[in-house]
């Protein structure tokens, strides 16, 4: 929570009736935000980092970089396009539990 506060995502409360509070609407904060906050980075793999140090020869022809790049930006996008408040909506929480069921019997 700390890291949160200090991102300004939360702010403290002392006293009775405390604890965290918001500093925003829940649909005004996206899950990519608080991933980055937490994690640092949504990046697969380390040498697609913005602060990476070189440590591979390979970095400019290797192929798997390049999917990894890809995916990476597209799990951003997802993840930048989702809120707090979508993730707390229960028709949201079904209609990702009907995807993963279609996707898993093949319908």
């Amino acid at each position: 929570m700390g890291q949160l506060r200090q991102s300004g995502i939360v702010t403290s409360l002392r006293g009775p009736g405390g604890g965290y509070r918001l500093t925003r609407h829940p649909e005004d904060i996206k899950l990519a935000e608080i991933i980055k906050i937490l994690e640092g980075s949504i990046s697969l793999v380390r040498c697609l980092e913005d602060n990476h140090p070189t440590f591979c020869n390979h970095e400019n022809s290797c192929t798997s970089r390049i999917v990894c790049m890809k995916l990476s930006q597209m799990i951003d996008q997802f993840l930048s396009s989702v809120s707090l408040s979508e993730i707390t909506d229960e028709s949201w929480q079904e209609k990702v539990i009907q995807i993963q069921h279609t996707e898993l019997i093949g319908s």
